[in-house]
């Protein structure tokens, strides 16, 4: 166990690998009495000293296999998969990092549909067309990185048309879906929002690539349904 790392780690973690996970002894301290029977005040420990303790107390021989299990997986957890299928990073920086990348995007819209509710990518804040107005933090900060979007009505297509033909039976259904890519949606971003290029607002057009659409014929029940779903939602979003 690498303990430079260890006492880099937040104090709350480290309390929590103790008493939660390992579930350890309480760690205790005396109370002296004044000469009136009230209890002298106690000073607060900083944090420094509190984690000092803990392993002071793990290092005293007691059952802390859990406790450095726990610490080790902090450190270093174990890959996760992601929604879109990739494997990444456990920590939170790491899925970040993961989801402002323009693979997982892609492979996000590339999905058939979504019932995982809000799905937060980060957008970078300018490209060669000029930087993206509007994404200035909250608080007047700006985020160096990009903001967030999110995407979750992106996934799986949008409605554009349902067609059919009834000369036949049963009759043909066919259906039309926009298909969004990474691209498509920065396109229809810088649109709305417009970008600032050479200190002037542009407000498009942007789009370098065409929109893509699939058709598919005889749906069953269960597009249908999601058909349904999807065009609900987005006269929800309309309103």
């Amino acid at each position: 166990m690498n303990y430079k790392a260890v006492k880099r780690l937040n104090r709350d973690v480290i309390s929590r690998a103790y008493f939660d996970v390992a579930k350890l002894p309480a760690i205790t301290r005396t109370v002296t009495y004044n000469n009136r029977g009230q209890p002298e005040k106690l000073s607060p420990i900083k944090s420094k000293d509190w984690v000092a303790m803990i392993l002071k107390r793990v290092a005293m021989g007691y059952n802390n296999r859990q406790f450095y299990e726990s610490l080790a997986n902090t450190m270093h957890p174990p890959p996760v998969k992601c929604p879109c299928g990739a494997m990444v990073c456990g920590t939170e920086k790491g899925t970040h990092k993961h989801r402002s990348t323009k693979t997982h995007i892609n492979a996000m819209l590339a999905l058939d549909n979504w019932t995982g509710g809000r799905h937060c990518v980060t957008i970078p804040k300018k490209d060669k067309d000029g930087e993206i107005k509007g994404w200035q933090h909250r608080h007047g900060r700006d985020w160096w990185e990009g903001f967030e979007m999110d995407i979750s009505h992106y996934i799986g297509g949008s409605f554009e048309d349902i067609q059919g033909d009834h000369s036949v039976s049963p009759p043909i259904i066919t259906m039309v879906l926009k298909r969004h890519t990474y691209d498509s949606i920065i396109n229809e971003l810088k649109a709305k929002r417009g970008v600032i290029r050479n200190g002037l607002d542009v407000y498009g057009p942007f789009n370098t690539r065409k929109d893509t659409f699939t058709r598919v014929s005889r749906p069953t029940q269960e597009q249908l349904s999601n058909l349904v779903q999807l065009a609900s939602t987005q006269v929800s979003n309309r309103g």
